[in-house]
Formats: structure tokens, C-alpha cells, sequence
């Protein structure tokens, strides 16, 4: 005969590991090295916003385009116009044939390194 767990009980029971699974990418984005945000860059961002060689797809062609008679550089690394809000918003709600980033590909973690990346070192 099958005994019935309650409901209540057993998602208590998940509770522990739960908290140990959240508490795991804090612990990670404490230790994580300053070159973080390079990495995140190069990994998911460099397929597409990598050095303009024909070996990207296309994402910093489309911003020489977009951007031909103004003086903002297509490559992201060499912008210094890019905000916090800007990056965190292309990167999670994603822009034309840009696609968006789950929080399950780009923690949030990761993007607090890319946009220190990004942001914080363009600023100099």
C-alpha cells in the first residue's frame, strides 16, 4: 500500500538543499577573480560582438553600420558610453536579432562581472 506524504511536508523537507543550492553562486561571486567579466564577455558575448574579422556573427558589423558617422566605436570593449542599466537590460531582454540571456546561462553573478567589465573599465 502506498503511504501519501503531505505536500507540506515533503517541500520542507526540500528546504535545506534549496538554501544550500542559492547560497552556492554568492559564495562563487565572492571569490570570483577580477577577469570574471572577461571571460563572461568572451563566452557568450564574443560570438557575436568579438573583433569585426568575419568570424563574429555579425553583432559588431551591425553596430559599424548602425553607428558609421558618429564617432561610438562598434566594438563593445572599446565603448565608453555603455551604462549598467543598458547592459543588464540587452543582456536579459535581448535587442532585435539579439536573443535574451536566462539567468540559468548568464547568472546574475556573471553579469554583475560583465557589466564591471564592460561599464567599469570603459570608464577610464
Amino acid at each position: 500500500m502506498l503511504r501519501r506524504v503531505p505536500v507540506f511536508r515533503s517541500v520542507w523537507s526540500m528546504l535545506p538543499g534549496m538554501l544550500l543550492a542559492l547560497a552556492a553562486p554568492l559564495a562563487m561571486a565572492q571569490d570570483a577573480p577580477p577577469d570574471q567579466g572577461k571571460r563572461v564577455f568572451d563566452a557568450w558575448c564574443g560570438i557575436c560582438h568579438g573583433l569585426p574579422n568575419g568570424a563574429s556573427g555579425g553583432g559588431t558589423e551591425t553596430l559599424a553600420a548602425l553607428y558609421r558617422d558618429t564617432e561610438i566605436p562598434a566594438q563593445l570593449e572599446d565603448r565608453a558610453n555603455l551604462t549598467e542599466e543598458l547592459v543588464v537590460t540587452l543582456t536579459r531582454e535581448g535587442r532585435n536579432t539579439m536573443p535574451n540571456f536566462r539567468k540559468t546561462e548568464i547568472s546574475d553573478s556573471e553579469l554583475e562581472a560583465l557589466v564591471a567589465y564592460l561599464v567599469g573599465s570603459n570608464a577610464e
